[in-house]
């Protein structure tokens, strides 16, 4: 039985996500900054030796500087990734397919969802360590990266966590 996503994306949009590999894209945005940035930024998000993100104050340790001062790395480092992703043709391929995903369904989808769609597409299999570590990679992306062309909502009182477009009407969701 064929996924919704299956369904929605061209064949040329099909071909482009299948080929999407969330880790391998981190990789490559974080070699576009200096060693200290990538650094902090994979022990901040969980992409270094722990999976979990460590807080400002154990890098802040690590690399004898303040937790602001790692406050500060990690603010500008998120900022020079957006402004990268904004020109690489991959992660720029990857947004128009989630935006056509999302637009087919009034402009958001729930968190999970979503998520699951796009790894199950992508064919990483279920339940392995891969998988776990290719969801934290495609948080960061969605949430980092590209939150200013998809915007992770929380929960409220009528929905749950929400993937949306910018231009998304929730007060038409929520009715």
């Amino acid at each position: 039985m064929e996924s919704i996503l299956d369904k929605i994306l061209t064949q040329k949009h099909g071909q482009e996500i299948r080929a999407f590999d969330p880790c391998g894209m981190v990789n490559n945005l974080l070699r576009q900054i200096t060693e200290r940035e990538q650094e902090v930024v994979r022990r901040r998000f969980g992409f270094g030796d722990s999976e979990q993100g460590e807080t400002l104050e154990e890098i802040g340790a690590r690399l004898e500087v303040t937790r602001e001062r790692v406050r500060q790395i990690t603010k500008s480092s998120l900022h020079h990734l957006s402004e990268i992703g904004d020109q690489d043709d991959e992660l720029q391929r990857f947004l128009r397919v989630t935006e056509q995903l999302l637009g087919s369904y009034a402009g958001a989808l729930s968190d999970e969802y979503f998520i699951e769609e796009i790894l199950n597409f992508s064919g990483i299999s279920t339940g392995s360590t891969a998988r776990q570590r290719a969801e934290r990679c495609l948080r960061f992306l969605l949430d980092e990266v590209l939150g200013e062309h998809i915007i992770h909502r929380p929960s409220d009182t009528v929905l749950k966590q929400v993937y949306s477009l910018p231009t998304a009407n929730l007060d038409l969701l929520k009715k």
